[in-house]
């Protein structure tokens, strides 16, 4: 079980103690004073970004050749009589 993060638990039991003691202005300012705090940390989650393939100079060259020739190709098979 991970340990959670003080700031969540404080998060937690003010919303606990905001809905057991209804219409209480110093639970709602604390409350409110909390989520902002919580609001205002940054987040710990990563976005993970697209990484680029490294490929060896003239790749893109060759692929484009070869994808040429293979248009070449199905063009004379389908002209080619018989």
């Amino acid at each position: 079980m991970a340990v959670a993060d003080p700031l969540n638990v404080a998060v937690r039991l003010a919303n606990k103690i905001a809905c057991d003691i209804p219409r209480n202005l110093d639970i709602a300012m604390l409350r409110h004073t909390i989520h902002q705090l919580a609001a205002q940390r940054p987040t710990a989650v990563l976005v993970r970004k697209r990484r680029r393939r490294i490929v060896p100079a003239g790749y893109w060259a060759l692929r484009k050749r070869i994808q040429r020739a293979r248009a070449r190709a199905a063009k004379a098979a389908t002209e080619a009589p018989g």
